[in-house]
């Protein structure tokens, strides 16, 4: 027998507590003064950020609590919110899915041959695949979240 898994029901604890306590009070606190998450020679206004300062905070908690890359995790995010929009989901729920599907990993793939980070199986859902370019969508993760939130909300 298999010992349990605790990876996952600690990543939907911490979703729920995101849900059930909202995004201000359950993320980690800011980054320290000083430290500059765009490189010094390129001016950080110059850049602009497609997510609105709450999502900042959700994705800064995501990147930390599953050690990912806080710009990938940015952009999961704001695909997420773009998706859940399009279909009439909350993007919490997508970002849910995704931290128990693939703990924000974007290669993660399955024995069972589900890729990316909504953890599609190509072979089912080619149709909503050639859309975003065909079985090699599964691995871009916006095309991937687009394409999990659609299966989701069927």
């Amino acid at each position: 027998m298999r010992a349990p898994d605790y990876k996952h029901l600690a990543a939907a604890v911490v979703l729920l507590g995101v849900l059930a306590l909202g995004a201000e009070r359950a993320l980690a606190p800011p980054a320290p003064e000083g430290i500059a998450c765009v490189p010094a020679e390129i001016d950080a206004a110059a850049v602009p950020d497609p997510l609105d300062a709450e999502q900042r905070r959700l994705a800064t908690h995501l990147s930390r609590w599953f050690q990912v890359d806080d710009e990938g995790t940015g952009l999961a995010v704001f695909a997420a919110y773009r998706a859940a929009g399009e279909v009439g989901l909350d993007p919490l729920l997508v970002l849910a899915m995704i931290a128990i599907e693939s703990s924000f990993n974007p290669a993660a793939e399955s024995g069972m041959g589900a890729k990316g980070l909504m953890q599609i199986i190509p072979r089912f859902h080619l149709a909503k695949l050639e859309p975003h370019g065909g079985v090699e969508a599964v691995h871009d993760p916006e095309s991937n979240i687009a394409v999990g939130a659609r299966i989701l909300q069927e």
